[in-house]
């Protein structure tokens, strides 16, 4: 998912329209665009993204699994940490 302020911003034209179904609401209208999430000069990964209002101060979007599933993300609860190895 992809902040619409984001896409706003940026000028990204949608695909198209869709509707999804939330935890809590159906039949929600929103936009799918083309995006590129860049990790490092070296490696991106291009999807497709919802947009979404995303209302935590400073959250671009959030990854899902189509770009997790590029790598390995081991989470440590306890310490509070997580390291994402993509593209390897």
């Amino acid at each position: 998912m992809v902040a619409t302020e984001v896409v706003r911003r940026l000028g990204v034209r949608p695909l198209r329209a869709v509707e999804i179904d939330t935890p809590s609401s159906t039949d929600v209208k929103v936009h799918e665009y083309p995006v590129r999430f860049w990790f490092d000069r070296e490696f991106s990964v291009e999807v497709v993204a919802l947009d979404a209002p995303l209302p935590v101060f400073g959250l671009g979007a959030l990854v899902g699994r189509d770009v997790l599933d590029r790598g390995q993300l081991v989470y440590d609860g306890p310490a509070g940490e997580f390291v994402l190895t993509l593209g390897a």
